[in-house]
């Protein structure tokens, strides 16, 4: 698989209140021969560890990725049994391929830059594949980007919203924060999830995201 295709399929499942001050690590999760940290988040619950939540992550997650972290909103994760399609949540995750290669903010205006305009809708067609093959009974749109920017000079980000046809629900559209950013020196991403509820919407996931994106920067 070219690097080319590795970049593109990373974003297959683009699927808080308050951030803590604290930047002290939850646990660390293993990304190649380094660490990740997974830091505390006010508001949200990191459960990737439970079995429950682990098999919906990996589930749901393209093969080229692995799942490093898994934020579920403290509401939700309450009465996690009970719920039919998530909302409000976060993922920290990263690519195999490069997991062992050194990143840099060279890499990071690189990835930004090639991520940024069509790529998305060009190779589209090649990333509903994965959900085809998955098993999943769910129809994914093509994403309309909304907004790129740089936070930072050690992350970049898209916003976008994709609706998601799931037999047995109406169809709904999901506004995504996709970010690429520097932990540890390897780049890895986190994904930033909210329903789409109105023209504010986006600007709550814009804010949201850049409050997360910050925490987990802290905490590199």
């Amino acid at each position: 698989m070219t690097r080319i295709n590795v970049l593109f399929l990373v974003f297959m499942f683009a699927h808080i209140s308050l951030i803590s001050q604290s930047t002290d690590c939850l646990r660390t999760a293993k990304f190649g021969t380094t660490d990740i940290c997974i830091p505390d988040v006010k508001g949200y619950e990191e459960c990737y560890l439970n079995p429950e939540v682990k098999l919906f992550a990996d589930a749901t997650e393209a093969p080229v990725n692995m799942v490093l972290g898994y934020y579920i909103n403290d509401e939700s994760y309450a009465v996690y049994d009970t719920i039919d399609i998530l909302n409000d949540f976060f993922k920290i995750y990263g690519t195999k391929e490069i997991q062992n290669l050194p990143a840099n903010k060279e890499v990071i205006t690189e990835m930004g830059s090639m991520l940024k305009g069509n790529f998305l809708i060009k190779n589209w067609d090649e990333m509903t594949k994965y959900v085809e093959d998955s098993g999943l009974d769910v129809e994914v749109g093509v994403p309309t980007v909304v907004k790129s920017y740089n936070l930072n000079e050690e992350s970049f980000t898209m916003l976008m919203i994709i609706k998601y046809d799931i037999a047995g629900f109406e169809p709904y559209d999901m506004c995504i924060a996709m970010n690429g950013f520097l932990s540890n020196d390897r780049m890895v991403w986190m994904a930033y999830y909210l329903i789409y509820d109105g023209e504010e919407t986006m600007n709550k996931v814009e804010s949201k995201s850049n409050e997360i994106l910050s925490s987990l920067q802290k905490a590199s």
